[in-house]
């Protein structure tokens, strides 16, 4: 392989400032250095240190994806925190039929959705629980009364204690008891 350094140049590395002889370059070392300015060397540098820094970032997002889960197995999404809350509570019909009212719980807990929602037998799931091209309810049912129900996945922390509110005003829970 022919020395592509030389003293006296018009062409120079821009990080190291060694003259080249570009002639004495293969085709791929002159594109990368009409592309960068910078000699063979250099480049192979640049590409280690690259290298270098996406393995960093790489295990930075790596622990943070860890702390991530860590942080939400030590603190419940709001949709758990408020199943739990309806599975702490006891239904009567009409208990029932004031949380599957649409109006009634968003103006109470500000949620979009109403908090649960049957689907008989007959009816299509997906049709049931999709709405403008989203999953709105989860997939697994809560089991109140006989009646086989759908939560909403529409729940933010802020939800939680204007729903824990709700229940107990209609008397499905027990204030003093209730965890969420």
């Amino acid at each position: 392989m022919k020395n592509i350094y030389v003293e006296s140049s018009d062409h120079k590395c821009t990080d190291c400032g060694r003259g080249i002889d570009i002639a004495a370059m293969r085709i791929a070392q002159r594109a990368e250095f009409k592309r960068h300015g910078l000699c063979p060397e250099c480049i192979a540098k640049v590409k280690e240190q690259k290298k270098q820094h996406a393995a960093e970032r790489k295990a930075a997002a790596e622990a943070a994806r860890a702390e991530a889960a860590e942080r939400r197995a030590q603190n419940p999404s709001a949709a758990n925190r408020i199943r739990a809350l309806i599975e702490q509570a006891t239904f009567n019909d009409e208990q029932l039929n004031k949380i599957m009212d649409f109006e009634l719980t968003k103006s109470k807990t500000k949620i979009s959705y109403p908090i649960l929602k049957e689907i008989k037998d007959g009816d299509d799931w997906e049709v049931e629980t999709y709405f403008s091209g989203a999953l709105r309810y989860q997939k697994r049912p809560l089991n109140i009364n006989g009646h086989e129900l759908y939560m909403t996945n529409s729940m933010y922390t802020r939800n939680i204690p204007l729903v824990k509110k709700f229940l107990v005003e209609i008397g499905s829970l027990n204030d003093d008891t209730a965890e969420a």
